[in-house]
């Protein structure tokens, strides 16, 4: 629930319209009243989306650097760019279009401005407070310690615009992700305002992901003893963009985003999509997702290969691979136009979902928006690219998918 203090802090925010002076990379962190560090991040140096982000503890810092970081394969489908998005961990006031906020919302925030005689007109004139959670839809902020949080956090982007204002904004290092040794400055609260100290950025933590047994025993013995066939299944643990109930799960958190496995029999063409949908991915909702594998192969045979689309996906099959005596390759090691068709699946299931967003228009006329923005943008708004669309352009350069004048541009600029 949004408190005035929340409000006060919002509106005065955006009139500082930090966007136009940091760019999303250059994080801030602030010494928060549940003990906790927060990384703030400051969005929208392009114009479209007007943030601040509060990712709380180490928890929400490695969500924030997954945004950052490049794409592990050099072309990832649209499933695992969006997994990325559904994955975020954070707090956010942003800044919206009436039309765009809730009756609740609206409600609440007419409260306030009739209150306070104040009055918002125009794009992006609205605060809204949002908690996004992994695999799970955003919602409203609706308690009072997260209200508190963002407006702490809030407080802090204040303090940070007056010394940008007063010394401009090189003290503010981009974020980089080679280094292990960058420091940001943190701000402590006091009874004057902010103390300001550096903090150690803590790095990035290489995921690790579970490697599962096949438990049931049973199963495990019929699969050894059916029969192997000479196919090859390209599969791929991915995160479904489509949001599904479960009436067991507490009613603040029943909608989710499920895991499941997919993947293509390369000899085929054929589709495959196991029923078994994961509210989340640990060792043992992997383990699910493993047995609902031996059961599909106990009506289609034991592959005699498997490509593992990533290492998640390679973690979850190595076990169960070397119980059968099936050849596990990864990625990286395999011919990658075996995986073609999976991406090309995978890209046509993320178009069709219905995801959490209401979508408006064509996506071919969204992408054509996009591209002239991007031919018609100076060479210091390119650089505001975040990491893992910029390399993604870079590839498209040099596989010849843009313009050549384009292309050229894209692979002569520096970052």
């Amino acid at each position: 629930m949004a408190s005035n203090e929340l409000y006060q802090a919002a509106l005065t925010f955006r009139k500082t319209k930090l966007w136009n002076k940091l760019l999303d990379d250059q994080l801030f962190a602030v010494s928060l009243s549940n003990g906790q560090i927060g990384y703030c991040c400051v969005m929208g140096a392009m114009g479209e989306h007007l943030a601040l982000g509060l990712y709380i503890g180490n928890k929400g810092l490695q969500s924030y650097y997954l945004l950052r970081r490049p794409p592990v394969l050099g072309c990832p489908s649209l499933l695992h760019q969006q997994e990325v998005m559904f994955s975020q961990d954070c707090l956010q006031c942003s800044f919206e279009s009436m039309s765009m906020l809730s009756k609740e919302e609206c409600m609440a925030l007419r409260t306030y401005t009739k209150q306070h005689q104040i009055s918002l007109r125009g794009k992006n004139a609205c605060p809204q407070f949002t908690k996004y959670r992994t695999a799970r839809p955003f919602v409203p902020v609706a308690n009072a310690l997260d209200a508190s949080l963002l407006t702490q956090a809030l407080l802090a982007a204040l303090a940070v615009d007056q010394r940008v204002m007063e010394e401009g904004s090189a003290w503010l290092e981009p974020l980089d992700m080679d280094r292990t040794d960058q420091v940001i400055p943190l701000l402590t609260p006091t009874k004057d305002g902010f103390q300001w100290s550096w903090h150690n950025l803590p790095p990035m933590i290489a995921e690790e992901y579970p490697v599962p047994v096949l438990k049931d025993e049973l199963l495990l013995g019929r699969l050894k003893r059916t029969r192997k066939s000479h196919s090859h299944l390209v599969l791929d643990v991915v995160m479904m963009p489509t949001a599904v109930m479960n009436p067991e799960l507490d009613a603040n958190v029943s909608a989710y985003f499920p895991y499941l496995l997919m993947g293509i029999c390369a000899k085929t063409q054929e589709l495959i999509m196991l029923p078994e949908l994961a509210d989340g991915y640990d060792l043992e909702r992997a383990e699910r997702l493993l047995s609902a594998l031996g059961h599909w192969m106990l009506e289609q045979g034991v592959p005699a290969k498997i490509t593992a689309y990533n290492q998640r996906t390679y973690s979850l099959l190595q076990n169960l691979a070397q119980q059968l005596n099936i050849r596990l390759y990864l990625e990286a090691d395999s011919d990658t136009e075996e995986l073609f068709l999976l991406l090309n699946a995978e890209n046509d299931l993320a178009a069709q979902a219905d995801g959490p967003y209401e979508e408006s228009g064509n996506a071919d006329d969204e992408l054509n928006l996009l591209f002239d923005f991007l031919a018609t943008a100076d060479d210091d708004q390119l650089r505001t690219i975040p990491d893992f669309i910029w390399h993604q352009l870079v590839d498209g350069a040099k596989q010849g998918v843009f313009p050549p004048e384009f292309a050229q541009r894209i692979l002569r600029l520096k970052r």
